[in-house]
């Protein structure tokens, strides 16, 4: 969900075309990956909750993780790509840059702290709807912190 983005920042000269400027691109390359997901998120949760007796709670809270989700995909697309004119790492892989963590880990980051609510939610054994409207804060949150920060190349 987060190759438009990729893409755009490989080649950014099809968005300057938009009648939008460099920052609404970015949020509205997020609009997608937001609905995918929380229909993803959602049915995912569904079938988490199915044994608890509380489906449509659990539902809930996986549909609240959908924005911090989208964010990271957003800011992955966006990531710097790696520099390979410095050192490198031998590795099973092959060579490697030294900074090679540091920029695969930009995104997902955001998306695994979008899931905290869910970690707690599986910790306690309940989705109690206090835990979905603080996931709903805080994924909102982590979503607009990862698609503000995200920089289409100059």
């Amino acid at each position: 969900l987060g190759e438009p983005s990729r893409r755009a920042s490989a080649a950014p000269a099809a968005d300057r075309g938009l009648p939008l400027g460099g920052a609404a691109v970015v949020w509205a390359r997020a609009v997608v990956p937001a609905a995918v997901l929380a229909g993803v998120c959602g049915v995912s949760a569904l079938l988490v909750g199915q044994g608890t007796g509380a489906p449509v709670a659990w539902s809930a809270l996986g549909v609240v993780t959908a924005p911090a989700w989208a964010g990271a995909a957003v800011r992955a697309g966006y990531r710097p790509d790696l520099d390979w004119s410095g050192p490198v790492l031998a590795s099973p892989m092959g060579a490697v840059p030294v900074g090679v963590s540091s920029t695969l880990v930009r995104g997902p980051d955001v998306g695994l702290l979008g899931t905290a609510p869910v970690a707690l939610a599986l910790l306690l054994g309940t989705a109690p709807w206090w835990l979905v409207g603080a996931g709903l804060l805080w994924s909102l949150a982590l979503g607009a912190l990862a698609v503000g920060t995200a920089r289409p190349p100059d």
